[in-house]
């Protein structure tokens, strides 16, 4: 109930119609079968077949063309808000926890920048011995260009759960729909 009550009541429902927050209506009886769906999802890096679906939405840029934005069936968002509220990911957050870091409440891709561009100045301050460097590139079909082997080996060296490693991997190959306004793909694998 309590990771129920973690979500907003302004968060937008998953694919699957249920809003995050109705896990705060279930009984004590639902909430352990639940608990026990999650245990073993996340044990096995499996999600049952029914909540094995993600819907790209395309919604319109401002300057044109399209933003791909994922949503998920609730199943998994509770699996993903109990991970991150649960000490399993505390390790690979302190590791990954970078100043460069851009994710986050409230911040934004431009926090990072600011902040690299203070690291810059001060390095150039700091005399002909230190140097700074800011790369900025497209990053166009980047989790279609992603080695998942490399990925998995980098995130256990940073203390990535294996866990939930394991389904987050396992849910790049799930079947997706792409919607553009009241358009619906097909599944695609």
């Amino acid at each position: 109930r309590k990771l129920g009550g973690s979500f907003s009541g302004k968060t937008v429902a998953g694919v699957d119609d249920f809003h995050p927050r109705h896990l705060e209506c279930l009984c004590d009886d639902a909430l352990r079968v639940l608990g026990i769906f999650l245990a073993v999802s996340l044990a096995s890096g499996l999600s049952p077949l029914q909540v094995m679906l993600v819907i790209e939405f395309l919604l319109p840029k401002p300057t044109g063309g399209w933003r791909p934005i994922g949503l998920y069936p609730t199943f998994q968002r509770w699996l993903q808000r109990w991970q991150r509220e649960t000490s399993c990911l505390a390790g690979f957050r302190l590791a990954t926890l970078a100043k460069s870091n851009a994710t986050g409440k409230g911040k934004t891709v431009t926090d990072s920048i600011y902040r690299q561009s203070i690291r810059a100045e001060a390095a150039a301050e700091g005399g002909p011995s230190m140097c700074a460097a800011s790369v900025f590139d497209d990053v166009a079909k980047c989790f279609d260009m992603v080695r998942h082997s490399q990925l998995a080996i980098r995130a256990m060296r940073l203390g990535f759960s294996a866990d939930m490693l394991r389904m987050s991997l396992n849910s790049y190959r799930w079947p997706r729909k792409v919607k553009i306004q009241e358009a619906y793909s097909r599944n695609i694998a």
